[in-house]
């Protein structure tokens, strides 16, 4: 593989963390079945999800060796169908193990589904992480805050200690925005 600064880097897997069809556009033509090439270019974009990881204060809330998956509504396969005032509709909760305490949690992981139409703003912007550039704006900042503060809210309403008690010493947020869609 060759950088844009000419280097050359050799290796037999690569990870991608862009589109699947952007990846495929940057392969050698010939390299890859032009059937499957096809198949994947011609895919509908699908949804992707916004993640929260949480960081507790320590000794706070019980670990529990399971996930857990919410949804406001009885049909679980309809979570995308949302909008800005009742997303999230679903989320999974994920208790990373410890290795510091096997009681309590350190730490939370809360994913939702988010559509394009949410992040369709964004779409042409860019955020590199090595240099820490971006051009999304502060726009783009408020929405991933409101995105947390409303995940964190829906777990509230099944933990209400959560905020009550300060079990939260910190959060942060991603999503893939490379998968909502393709340029």
């Amino acid at each position: 593989m060759e950088l844009t600064n000419g280097e050359r880097v050799e290796g037999k897997r690569f990870i991608s963390n862009i589109h699947p069809s952007n990846t495929l556009d940057m392969v050698e033509p010939g390299k890859i079945r032009k059937a499957y090439s096809t198949r994947i270019h011609n895919l509908e974009n699908t949804s992707s999800v916004f993640i929260l990881n949480i960081v507790l204060k320590p000794k706070t809330l019980k670990y529990r060796n399971c996930n857990i998956y919410h949804y406001k509504n009885p049909d679980v396969w309809n979570t995308l169908n949302y909008n800005e005032d009742n997303w999230p509709l679903g989320y999974a909760l994920f208790f990373p193990v410890s290795r510091q305490d096997e009681e309590y949690a350190e730490s939370l992981t809360i994913m939702a589904y988010m559509k394009y139409e949410d992040v369709a703003p964004w779409e042409f912007s860019f955020h590199t992480i090595p240099h820490h550039r971006t051009n999304r704006g502060e726009g783009y900042e408020d929405f991933k805050s409101r995105k947390a503060e409303k995940l964190i809210n829906e777990l509230e309403k099944k933990n209400p200690r959560t905020k009550r008690q300060n079990q939260i010493i910190q959060y942060f947020y991603s999503f893939d925005l490379q998968r909502l869609y393709r340029h």
